[in-house]
């Protein structure tokens, strides 16, 4: 029943990952914003993924030092798919190590933040030969396509992330 139960949600995880494709690539995905406490989103976010760390002997760590307490106008859930869709795929292709999720804010001017979320991870890290072509949909680095996945996190990710007017971005190791 396990087993059944994991089947299904992957695949559920997969069919709304196409939809979140077809409804970007038609322009028709919203963007709520609502107040949100972004340091706890975070913190919920990384232990959500705690258990599968876990499982593959990682460290996962979460660090919002450099955050401002506060609420922040934000939609939680989509930064939320942001984060879990980087955490999954960090835990995915990490087998040593550790994954580490940051979180920072910079006040600007007019009442607005910068904030930066960044997932680091003990990995081999993407080629440079492939590192913009993952975020292309249906892509992923030729040694990690076993992994499972249907190459559509980042796609989505980046796409959600330009939506509300940041970027998705790779630094190399």
């Amino acid at each position: 029943v396990g087993l059944i139960d994991d089947a299904g949600r992957g695949l559920l995880a997969i069919v709304n990952d196409l939809l979140d494709v077809s409804r970007i690539e038609a322009g028709k995905l919203e963007i709520s914003p609502s107040p949100t406490d972004l340091r706890l989103l975070v913190t919920r976010t990384v232990d959500f993924w705690r258990p599968q760390a876990s499982d593959k002997g990682l460290a996962l760590k979460v660090d919002c030092d450099q955050a401002a307490p506060g609420t922040y106008m934000i939609d939680g859930g989509r930064v939320r798919q942001i984060i879990a869709n980087l955490l999954s795929n960090a835990i995915k292709f990490t087998d040593t190590g550790g994954v580490t999720a940051t979180l920072s804010t910079h006040e600007l001017a007019n009442d607005r933040s910068e904030i930066l979320i960044s997932v680091i991870d003990t990995g081999p890290g993407v080629p440079d030969a492939v590192a913009e072509a993952i975020f292309a949909p249906f892509e992923q680095a030729d040694s990690n396509a076993s992994r499972g996945g249907a190459g559509l996190g980042l796609f989505i990710s980046r796409r959600l992330a330009r939506l509300m007017s940041g970027d998705l971005t790779l630094e190399p190791a």
